[in-house]
């Protein structure tokens, strides 16, 4: 029995995923089942018992290794039922990012003053963390308050 195709796509971490895994040989009966005999999906990947892969991947990383097992509905009287085997190797991607853009409220401000940095966009869930990348002596940064201590240019990313 040959189980097609022989290698499938990588994914990428949150995007949905979908292949189909199907089955065919001589003197094979379908319909066909399909299973996950060993090894483990990328986690948010399922395996339909019709060889439909699909989910959206949960995590990224890889190589994930598993053999999908196919099984045909050939009787025993026959000598069935009839299977075959294929190993599979897949990787999960991060999937790109979008746009961060930090602004600070006001833009300039004099010795002592105070500005809030915000953020907009971006597709990440954690926090935002500001630094201090150029000119910390001119200005302090506690948490999102750029304070400033000095003359000068002070650059956050």
């Amino acid at each position: 029995m040959t189980i097609d195709p022989a290698t499938l796509a990588d994914g990428s971490f949150g995007e949905p995923y979908s292949a189909t895994i199907s089955a065919s040989g001589l003197g094979s009966v379908p319909p066909y089942s399909f299973a996950v005999t060993a090894g483990m999906l990328p986690p948010g990947l399922l395996l339909a018992g019709d060889g439909s892969l699909s989910g959206t991947p949960t995590s990224a990383g890889g190589p994930f290794d598993f053999t999908v097992t196919a099984t045909d509905s050939s009787g025993a009287g026959v000598g069935g039922p009839f299977s075959g085997t294929r190993d599979y190797s897949m990787s999960i991607a991060m999937a790109d990012q979008a746009p961060l853009t930090a602004t600070a409220t006001p833009s300039t401000i004099p010795f002592d003053g105070m500005s809030t940095l915000s953020t907009v966009g971006g597709s990440g869930t954690g926090a935002v963390t500001y630094v201090v990348v150029a000119g910390g002596s001119f200005c302090s940064l506690v948490g999102n308050t750029l304070t400033g201590t000095g003359v000068g240019t002070c650059t956050v990313t």
